[in-house]
């Protein structure tokens, strides 16, 4: 009852529809398959790819440990950005450069690799349509997928509020282990092309955005008499 295990449930990807459990002591993911505890045999990921820990608090902690392409965390509330933060939308990958007050954008993957736009007072749009501040010809990316502003607590923040695809935050350069980024249940995270669910084991799956969790219960009612 009172430990507050978490859960990954892979919903793509070659181990998809597979529950792994998070233990006191953590788990490690990758493609060596004798020392990972979620073992991901393809190609495009390390060999030790991530981890996630206990801290004493018991919050569970995401860490890419230096992989070559890159974990991957939807961001699904405003994000405050930090210099060199890389950020994935579709193909695109998005690098923030701050410097002083000033905060760039450089497409630095995808089709309009060096697109760049600097972030004015009130902020941009980032898009496919052309009247977006910065317009990114991805077919993976939103007419209007997400926004940059000035926010007086964060610098800069990214908002994604309508996209369809989401917007990720690489969690790390290639081959650099990254921050410890806190992750609870409800969050989606990315390695190579598995795509895992972040779920408290004690409640019943649900789907993401899925808020009532009741969408297996509504699937499976008849459909009303007239």
């Amino acid at each position: 009852g009172a430990d507050s295990g978490l859960a990954l449930h892979a919903l793509e990807g070659p181990v998809a529809g597979e529950v792994f459990f998070i233990g006191a002591s953590g788990i490690t993911g990758g493609r060596h398959s004798a020392s990972n505890g979620v073992v991901l045999s393809e190609n495009y990921v390390s060999r030790r790819h991530f981890q996630i820990v206990r801290d004493v608090s018991g919050q569970h902690l995401l860490q890419d440990v230096g992989s070559t392409t890159g974990t991957f965390l939807m961001v699904h509330k405003e994000l405050p950005l930090g210099h060199l933060m890389v950020l994935q939308l579709g193909t695109t990958e998005l690098t923030v450069h701050l410097d002083g007050d000033c905060c760039t954008l450089v497409a630095t993957e995808g089709p309009d690799k060096d697109a760049t736009a600097v972030v004015p007072p009130q902020g941009l749009l980032v898009g496919r349509e052309a009247s977006n501040g910065l317009c990114i010809r991805d077919p993976q990316i939103s007419a209007f997928h997400c926004e940059v502003r000035p926010s007086p607590e964060h610098g800069y923040v990214l908002d994604d509020k309508y996209s369809t695809n989401r917007t990720w935050l690489r969690l790390a350069p290639d081959g650099q282990p990254s921050n410890l980024f806190a992750l609870r249940a409800g969050d989606l995270f990315k390695v190579g092309s598995t795509l895992f669910h972040v779920v408290d084991p004690a409640l019943p799956p649900r789907l993401p955005g899925d808020a009532a969790g009741d969408h297996a219960l509504h699937a499976a009612d008849p459909p009303s008499p007239p």
